[in-house]
């Protein structure tokens, strides 16, 4: 897939953990938004502001991706996903990074312990894994989701197989798909990398491209790919 996340060593949080949902089977897609929602809670406890950039990244209000997700399911066992995150905490600094990352040292958040963060992520994924197997998790899910969306109200460009769609992201999905507006109507997208886009000053109606991030897709079914590849570190 090339989809490494890749730190110097003792820098960051890169872990991987396997999931048994108990939830619906339609619901393992949420498994990497249940993921990023533990996230943002456990920065939020920290007094540091973040948000759900869809399908899989985690932005820092004050600007930089800092943690990117990525599940995979099992050939043999639907119910069974391994889900990863990297999470940069102590690099990258200044440009020494990929472009548009950053990290929580970065924006001078200091002296975070990688295995307590990863304590308080843990706790709030397993509270967000118990309120997906509720009856009306997955809309529980929708609704804080949209609360700390990143993606939400902009204008965004879909890439995609077919072709790159532009549009307006303007709701999610129970499902946790991607609902984008534009000339053609309203259309539902589940898998695509986005690129958030703004308004070039004094010309009304033209869009450029911010600083381009390719996330891994959110969820990647094992039937869709020649050998199970699941990286994270």
């Amino acid at each position: 897939l090339d989809r490494t996340w890749e730190a110097p060593p003792g820098a960051n949080l890169l872990f991987s953990v396997v999931v048994q949902l108990v939830a619906p089977p339609e619901r393992t897609p949420l498994v990497t938004p249940a993921l990023a929602l533990a996230l943002v809670n456990a920065l939020k406890a920290l007094a540091v502001e973040a948000q759900v950039k869809w399908p899989n990244d985690v932005l820092l209000s004050a600007g930089g991706k800092v943690a990117g997700i990525l599940a995979q399911g099992t050939p043999h066992d639907p119910q069974t996903v391994i889900v990863g995150m990297g999470c940069n905490i102590g690099w990258p600094l200044n440009d020494d990074g990929p472009p548009g990352a950053t990290s929580l040292a970065a924006v001078k958040v200091n002296n975070i312990d990688p295995a307590d963060l990863l304590v308080q992520i843990l706790v709030g994924f397993e509270k967000q894994l118990k309120t997906l197997e509720t009856a009306n998790g997955d809309e529980l899910l929708r609704q804080e989701l949209l609360e700390c969306s990143a993606t939400i109200g902009q204008q965004v460009s879909v890439e995609q197989s077919v072709g790159d769609l532009t549009g307006r992201a303007v709701d999610l999905k129970t499902s946790g798909e991607l609902v984008i507006e534009n000339e053609e109507g309203r259309q539902v997208i589940s898998v695509g990398d986005v690129v958030h886009l703004r308004a070039l000053k004094g010309r009304a109606g033209s869009l450029i491209p911010r600083q381009k991030q390719r996330p891994p897709l959110g969820f990647v079914n094992p039937e869709q790919m020649e050998e199970p590849d699941h990286q994270c570190g």
